[in-house]
């Protein structure tokens, strides 16, 4: 009960600050770039690691809601490339196309140059749009071949995986006076994206590390030396 009463009182004092604070919106593009991991296992291989890295792009806003809070939303488009195996002439490979959308809440600590640093976690979706999946296979000559096919997404024993990911994100960045930022990322996959159980089939895929930079178009911030700065207090 007192657990209760408490988080009430921290809802209740957060509401208050964020409508009575000055809320300030940006918007702009974002680029960027990393290193991820998905593991496969069942019971009978164990874990099979695919790693490998990604690039994405797309993009971000910036709701500031007085001087220490802001949520901070991105969408963006990324294409991963996961391999399995040190030897690349047989190793198998996964690439995919996806949509990954972060939304972050922020801790914001403005500078007196009018720059920021934010800090702060919140949930993210990542929903697969397509992709392929190179494998290796003996022929009936006893030939060790390559095959590629496309990804098939859904549930069932005829799919590859689930196209759908949820989780958490953490993110902490800097960014100037001028609306330039980066960011640095990491997120947790919770979701088994295994399209069946069979065996202990499991899934799990997720970005181990992540680097943005982007630009939000808006006004500068006010350094704490304008006659401006009131608007933070």
């Amino acid at each position: 009960m007192k657990l209760k009463t408490l988080l009430c009182a921290a809802t209740a004092i957060c509401a208050a600050y964020v409508s009575n604070a000055q809320v300030t919106a940006k918007v702009g593009p974002e680029f960027g770039l990393g290193i991820n991991s998905m593991v496969i296992s069942d019971h009978y291989n164990g874990d099979e690691v695919y790693a490998g890295g990604f690039v994405q792009v797309g993009g971000t806003a910036d709701i500031q809601f007085g001087r220490w809070f802001a949520i901070r939303p991105s969408l963006m488009f990324n294409f991963n490339t996961n391999e399995s195996g040190d030897d690349i002439d047989y190793s198998d490979r996964i690439n995919t196309s996806n949509i990954y959308l972060p939304v972050d809440a922020l801790a914001t600590f403005r500078f007196r140059n009018g720059s920021k640093m934010f800090v702060g976690f919140g949930p993210y979706m990542s929903y697969t749009l397509g992709g392929k999946y190179k494998y290796h296979v003996y022929d009936i000559n006893g030939n060790y071949v390559e095959r590629t096919e496309s990804l098939k997404l859904g549930t069932g024993t005829d799919k590859h995986m689930k196209p759908l990911d949820l989780g958490l994100n953490f993110k902490m960045g800097f960014q100037m006076r001028n609306n330039l930022f980066m960011n640095f990322s990491f997120n947790l996959g919770i979701t088994d994206r295994a399209p069946h159980d069979i065996d202990g089939y499991k899934i799990k895929d997720q970005q181990l590390f992540a680097f943005g930079i982007g630009y939000l178009f808006g006004p500068k911030e006010e350094t704490r030396s304008s006659k401006h700065h009131s608007r933070y207090r």
